[in-house]
């Protein structure tokens, strides 16, 4: 009977570790698409993921053989019931309860992977590494795209084709060294977007480079690691640039500032670390520098459409806010909302989530719901300050900040929700990080 315990426990541990490395996957059923304006509407849609059912699986075969310790009395623990409750509540004030129900379902989901992650013995150090694992695929993938100006579609792993000859793929329009004018697709990865594969590549390089400069070395054993880890750092740092995020790039370079003030007692390993990632950049700027250029004019095309439609959204969500402070227009109403209060119907495209976390929250949840949600980041850094990997921690906060300032897919894309709270429930997890 020890035996088949110890089997048991053993699988499940497995199974937790195998939910973290397939959380990019985006095989799902199609349950229903919302339409807006009498189109289908890409905010609108309703997915059962594979990872879901992974997900529930895990946690509740977690709870049968009693790995998961559900006792609360943490403020944090606290504070995510509120969550759920003044969540759940906005559910009733919107327009389109269903898709309000299933984004509460979607946090709900999301809440159950940071109880996993908390709640239970599972080796910090192996969800990291599974974390970087499957970003360093989704690197590779998305250099290929890059290279080859090309992506294949699967219906079975939920991926679409992105030619970067039609409107709607994201893509860089840059004049080349011959003068003509360019479309290049940018790396999706097998994600849906490509700032949803940059962020992800942003967190797992901040999460590589602590792995590798904090952890003991032995010369005689761990050299050929150590050489792995820098290929890593240099395959992610690669992926990162050919997403063409600007805020994700953002992120990157606000966590390894903080890890570089505070690491400099390690400055041998830092050094080759950064080396590594100044020539994988270098060499990338070498062949397709000149494609960022029209990234950073605002005055390109594509830019100033980008731009111009991100201050019209913002414009929106003050609105939204101001009209109702308290309830908001429900979960994942926003899209709709702005539509109903818009005078001027636009194409359904316009209608996207406002592109900054923090007001889609008070837009579509209400006040106290951000207040709820700040104070989660508060109590998060707080509880880092005084850890000896407060750095680490401290970094990672950083990159979330920045990710959600400037986008949206962190409270919106299955992923990044996810990604989101496993992030979280990394920073705020007990366990210490221990070196190799």
């Amino acid at each position: 009977m020890k035996n088949v315990n110890k089997f048991l426990e053993q699988l499940w541990q497995g199974l937790a570790y195998l939910l973290v490395f397939a959380l990019p996957l985006q095989t799902h059923y199609l349950i229903s698409t919302r339409t807006l304006a009498g189109a289908d509407w890409e905010f609108g849609r309703i997915m059962l993921y594979a990872v879901d059912i992974l997900l529930i699986i895990t946690v509740i075969s977690g709870l049968m053989l009693k790995k998961i310790n559900l006792k609360t009395g943490t403020k944090f623990d606290y504070l995510l019931i509120a969550l759920m409750v003044i969540s759940a509540i906005s559910v009733g004030v919107a327009s389109d309860k269903l898709l309000a129900f299933y984004s509460l379902s979607r946090l709900s989901l999301a809440l159950a992977l940071v109880i996993l992650i908390t709640k239970t013995k599972l080796d910090q150090k192996i969800i990291i590494a599974m974390i970087i694992a499957t970003a360093s695929i989704q690197a590779v993938w998305g250099l290929g795209q890059f290279l080859t100006q090309s992506t294949v579609a699967n219906k079975w792993l939920g991926l679409a084709n992105h030619d970067p000859r039609l409107a709607g793929t994201s893509v860089v329009e840059a004049i080349g060294p011959d003068g003509y004018g360019e479309r290049w697709l940018r790396a999706y990865g097998g994600l849906s977007h490509p700032n949803v594969l940059g962020g992800l590549l942003a967190i797992s390089l901040i999460l590589a480079l602590w792995l590798l400069v904090n952890k003991t070395t032995d010369p005689k054993n761990n050299i050929s690691r150590d050489w792995l880890w820098l290929i890593v750092i240099a395959l992610l740092s690669a992926g990162l640039f050919v997403t063409f995020s600007r805020t994700a790039l953002l992120a990157a370079l606000l966590g390894t500032i903080i890890l570089v003030v505070s690491q400099l007692k390690n400055w041998r390993k830092l050094l080759v670390a950064l080396v590594t990632i100044g020539l994988t950049i270098g060499i990338c700027s070498w062949h397709y520098g000149y494609l960022y250029q029209s990234r950073l004019e605002i005055s390109s095309r594509l830019e100033t459409k980008s731009t111009n439609e991100r201050m019209d959204l913002m414009t929106q969500a003050w609105d939204l806010i101001k009209a109702k402070p308290l309830t908001g227009a429900g979960l994942a109403n926003f899209g709709i909302a702005a539509w109903q209060d818009d005078e001027i119907k636009k194409d359904v495209f316009a209608y996207q989530p406002v592109h900054n976390l923090f007001l889609l929250i008070a837009a579509e949840g209400g006040l106290v719901l951000l207040i709820i949600f700040v104070a989660l980041l508060i109590i998060a850094i707080k509880s880092s300050w005084h850890d000896r990997d407060r750095a680490f921690k401290l970094a990672l906060i950083a990159v979330l900040v920045s990710l959600m300032i400037f986008d949206h897919y962190l409270y919106t894309q299955a992923l990044g929700v996810y990604l989101l709270w496993l992030v979280l429930a990394i920073v705020i997890k007990i366990d210490k990080i221990e070196n190799n």
